[in-house]
């Protein structure tokens, strides 16, 4: 997997999800974060989209969405506490990583 910027992200350089966030702003400092994720979890047809796939078409089994949901939601709860002042940079070099 890796990043496309702004807001790709890419298996087998194919777009599986797209990112989009939107911030509040107050005083310079980001307040608060609206995050909306798009994946592609069992599609297998992306008519006019010849760079579209899916976790399905990538990997060629079938996926549970309740159980890609849980493991997302978790994934992104164990992120989102590690995120401080203290670490940004680490997180800023982690995600340019894998730009």
């Amino acid at each position: 997997l890796r990043v496309k910027w702004p807001n790709d992200i890419l298996s087998a350089n194919q777009k599986i999800a797209g990112i989009l966030i939107e911030n509040t702003i107050s005083e310079g400092k980001v307040v608060a974060s609206v995050i909306g994720i798009g994946l592609n979890v069992n599609q297998t047809q992306f008519d006019d989209l010849p760079k579209a796939a899916s976790m399905k078409t990538v990997s060629g089994r079938d996926f549970e969405t309740e159980e890609v949901l849980e493991l997302l939601l978790k994934d992104l709860e164990n992120s989102f506490g590690n995120i401080s002042e203290e670490n940004s940079e680490a997180i800023l070099k982690a995600y340019e990583k894998w730009l």
